[in-house]
């Protein structure tokens, strides 16, 4: 697995839980997390807000908080500050 296709299994899950893309996330988290943040920082700045990438962040913010990447915590604030952006993310 690579950090595309774990993008691409947080995407696509639904609400099916992607495991397998999570546990190789958390298990190669040094190498993940350039890629998983930087969806973060693109959703977070508006560059694609799709609902896939809106999918992939939902999954991407847990593991961030799990791995309690200091990393995460500017784009998550200004997510945040967008009640649209955070609720399509996160409800």
């Amino acid at each position: 697995m690579d950090v595309e296709t774990t993008i691409r299994a947080f995407a696509s899950a639904g609400h099916d839980l992607p495991r397998e893309a999570m546990r190789w996330a958390l298990d190669h988290w040094d190498e993940a997390a350039p890629g998983l943040l930087g969806m973060l920082e693109r959703f977070a700045g508006g560059g694609d807000r799709s609902e896939e990438a809106a999918g992939a962040v939902f999954f991407i913010l847990h593991l961030a908080g799990e791995r309690r990447e200091t990393r995460a915590f500017a784009p998550l604030c200004r997510l945040a500050k967008d009640a649209e952006a955070i609720d399509a993310v996160l409800g």
